[in-house]
């Protein structure tokens, strides 16, 4: 969790945290983030909201003052380009860069119709939010990768074997084009997402009315459905089934077996032509759908691709797997899964 904590701070805020205050900050999320589901909402102590409170206080207050920051870096960086453009000199000094964050992006962002920016007060729940979807989801895959990969050591060789490839063919750096080429390392995430999904159902509104298993959901109605079970009981992949594609196993090779396009499951385009076509199976919809799919996807998958990159270049570990995961709200092995780690020689 420190880790993926760490990660996100970065890319969200671009705060390189230190050790200490890695914990510290981490700390005080997991306090606000304990009585996010909370039903005693009473400001007072020794209520554990109270707690939250204060907690969401500090990092409110830590995001601002990166907020402040942040402003003065790109405050710099439009002089800068201004000066340039003018044709002024910079005198040899150096022009600073505007800062690539997404904090940079919100505090930069604009209304199309009014030119309005975001609130101080809604950039923080933004960011907020970005860090609950960015750091905790994410601390949950991984634990189930470090399980999974236990569990079934044929895969963490498999691991080792794609990494010598990757590093033979694009060198140790983890470019896009490196984690791009991690196919199996992709297939091992999806197979551990398939089985235990970081989030357990989402909620939408529908914009038309719709029939639905011969029931007549209307327009503008709140409908939640179960990513769990759409994932579980995938037709591509019967529970039951006969060999190493059964739904109920564990197999990541099953999102590098081509199938029949429009043969079932999500995303597939029907028709004769495409029937005739196999490819690859479509994913499944860890992320969501639509516009309103997770914004973190992209981050979260590269992530968990480098994870096991860097694991399996270097480490061997062995893990505590006899423990089952609660779900709610997000999947957690119960027993912790203490991990013991050991750097495997060059």
């Amino acid at each position: 969790k420190s880790f993926t904590f760490a990660v996100i701070a970065r890319v969200v805020m671009g705060l390189d945290l230190g050790e200490g205050e890695t914990r510290e900050m981490e700390h005080r999320f997991n306090i606000w983030l304990k009585s996010l589901f909370t039903l005693w909402t009473v400001d007072a102590w020794p209520f554990p909201y109270h707690a939250a409170m204060q907690a969401r206080a500090h990092m409110s207050r830590v995001i601002r003052d990166q907020m402040a920051r942040t402003r003065a870096q790109l405050d710099a960086a439009a002089a800068a380009a201004a000066a340039a453009a003018s044709g002024s000199s910079s005198g040899g000094r150096s022009v600073p860069a505007a800062p690539d964050t997404t904090l940079a992006r919100l505090l930069a962002e604009r209304d199309p119709d009014s030119g309005a920016a975001l609130s101080d007060d809604q950039v923080v729940d933004n960011v907020l939010t970005l860090l609950f979807a960015g750091h905790d989801t994410t601390s949950s895959l991984l634990a189930s990768l470090l399980h999974d990969c236990a569990v079934h050591p044929g895969v963490m060789q498999r691991l080792r074997r794609e990494q010598a490839e990757v590093v033979a063919r694009y060198g140790e750096e983890m470019t896009p084009e490196a984690v791009a080429a991690m196919r199996y390392a992709g297939a091992v995430v999806a197979e551990s997402q398939r089985l235990r999904p970081i989030i357990g159902g989402v909620m939408r509104a529908t914009t038309a009315e719709q029939a639905v298993a011969g029931y007549s959901v209307p327009a503008n109605m709140l409908v939640s459905y179960s990513l769990a079970s759409m994932m579980k009981e995938d037709p591509r992949w019967p529970k039951g089934g006969s060999g190493p594609l059964d739904g109920a196993a564990f197999n990541p090779d099953r999102w590098l077996t081509p199938v029949a396009a429009g043969g079932g499951g999500s995303g597939g385009e029907g028709g004769p032509a495409a029937a005739a076509a196999p490819k690859l199976p479509a994913p499944q919809p860890v992320f969501g759908l639509g516009p309103r799919t997770c914004a973190g996807a992209a981050l979260a998958s590269a992530e968990a691709r480098v994870f096991l990159a860097v694991l399996a270049r270097g480490y061997g570990y062995t893990a505590d797997t006899n423990t089952d995961f609660r779900t709610f709200p997000i999947p957690r092995p119960r027993n912790g899964l203490p991990v013991f780690m050991r750097r495997l020689r060059g």
